[in-house]
């Protein structure tokens, strides 16, 4: 029996020595799909909104000569302070009344009452001074000038500034829309010619 025992021990081990006991496994091939991680949808952009009607009524309360209305937020702390002295020493010392507004909403306005809306309801309509208006929402920037006080060359001002809004470089351009004292330009009232005047002419 030990003779037929030890041949048969002896295949065996050579056998199980020939074969290792742990083949190395396959590596498991990912598609691309599993590899790479989902990207998360971006979350949608809300539309910026303004009430025109409810913020005219918050703006009946302010108080002041010289206002910066950032209404979405363009300037960062630093640029709407610098503005707000800009402004404050034109109105200190031409005894006027002025205002910057930035916005992205109309609310179904023009330019034209948008501004006078807001310049209305700062200092009321019969105040001397202006009101720069930089709309985002069609791109038709405004002055806003009621009384006597006029800017020069306000068109020019416009065109050349519009690069500068276009890539949303506000310090830029209030460089060139933001008048100095001395382009501040008072127009004569018109003077009513008695009729008995032209009848004699």
């Amino acid at each position: 029996m030990r003779k037929m025992i030890l041949p048969l021990l002896a295949a065996l081990l050579l056998t199980g020595c020939g074969t290792p006991k742990h083949q190395p496994a396959e590596p498991i091939r990912m598609t691309e799909a599993e590899t790479l991680p989902e990207t998360p949808p971006e979350p949608a952009t809300e539309a910026p909104t303004l009430d025109v009607s409810e913020r005219l009524a918050e703006l009946a309360q302010m108080t002041g000569t010289a206002v910066v209305l950032d209404e979405h937020g363009h300037l960062s702390e630093e640029e709407a302070a610098q503005c707000q002295e800009t402004l404050q020493a034109l109105s200190d010392s031409k005894g006027i009344c002025t205002a910057l507004v930035i916005t992205d909403v109309l609310d179904g306005n023009t330019p034209e009452r948008f501004a006078a809306q807001y310049y209305d309801a700062l200092f009321g309509a019969q105040a001397e001074g202006f009101l720069l208006l930089l709309n985002n929402e069609t791109g038709q920037d405004y002055y806003y000038c009621p009384g006597t006080i006029t800017i020069a060359d306000t068109e020019l001002r416009l065109a050349m500034a519009s690069g500068d809004l276009a890539e949303g470089d506000y310090p830029s351009a209030l460089q060139i829309l933001l008048p100095a004292a001395e382009e501040l330009l008072v127009v004569p009232p018109t003077e009513d010619i008695p009729q008995s005047d032209m009848e004699a002419n």
